[in-house]
């Protein structure tokens, strides 16, 4: 079945510093778990998630994200538009 999560955000990465942007669900830090995002071996952001997955599975959807996390990365938080 599906994993227990009840909570999913994205971190960017802007200036050193982690800041939440796109998020889903009801927050429980005491169930969080960060991954980081990596894109051309440069840390672009983080995902949380609060609740139950497993790390392999956190780090599959970290790589399969990062390509979309560098797009508010680059933007430095400003929203983009195609």
């Amino acid at each position: 079945g599906l994993p227990a999560i009840v909570w999913a955000g994205i971190g960017l990465v802007e200036d050193g510093d982690v800041s939440l942007g796109p998020m889903s669900g009801t927050p429980d830090d005491a169930r969080r778990t960060r991954t980081e995002v990596v894109f051309d071996g440069s840390v672009v952001g983080e995902i949380w998630v609060d609740g139950e997955i497993d790390g392999s599975t956190l780090e599959d959807v970290a790589r399969r994200i990062a390509p979309q996390v560098l797009i508010g990365w680059d933007t430095e938080g400003d929203v983009w538009e195609p």
